[in-house]
């Protein structure tokens, strides 16, 4: 009987304990959000910075080879035929293009008319070939000038 009335007194004695109120998730699941807005932030950041990075190191890779092309053009090295397909495969490299089309790059827009007669010189020189057709050397200041536009983001 005596564990009947010690069982009583301890049931009474628990009855009177309250439980603690919930707990309060607001700041947990705020300071959750914010530490996520964050990480995605930093990460789209760190991506964009590396497109803009490989854009201009492909730009600039790209000028000195257009550089060391023009300097090989001039020592007679290479034919006008070799150099308008060398000089093709920089521009659609350093502008970061798949294929050379009429239609500029977006950062060159405004050279439209300039760039589908550069094109169009070279597609002749490349393809045609005609005895005339020689390759001018301002073409590769004009290339290096959109080369070096292409390293700055649009």
């Amino acid at each position: 009987m005596t564990d009947a009335k010690e069982l009583l007194t301890i049931t009474r004695q628990l009855a009177a304990i309250e439980v603690p109120p919930p707990p309060d998730w607001q700041p947990l699941m705020v300071t959750t959000a914010m530490i996520a807005l964050i990480v995605i932030t930093t990460f789209v950041a760190y991506r964009r910075r590396r497109r803009v990075s490989r854009q201009v190191n492909s730009s600039t890779a790209a000028i000195v080879e257009l550089n060391r092309l023009h300097q090989q053009w001039q020592q007679g090295q290479l034919d006008d035929q070799r150099a308008a397909y060398h000089l093709c495969a920089v521009l659609r490299i350093g502008l970061q293009m798949r294929q050379l089309s009429s239609t500029p790059p977006p950062q060159l827009k405004d050279d439209t008319k300039q760039w589908q007669q550069t094109l169009a010189q070279l597609n002749q020189l490349r393809y045609a070939r005609p005895a005339n057709a020689r390759l001018d050397a301002q073409l590769f200041e004009q290339l290096g000038h959109w080369l070096a536009r292409g390293a700055r983001p649009c």
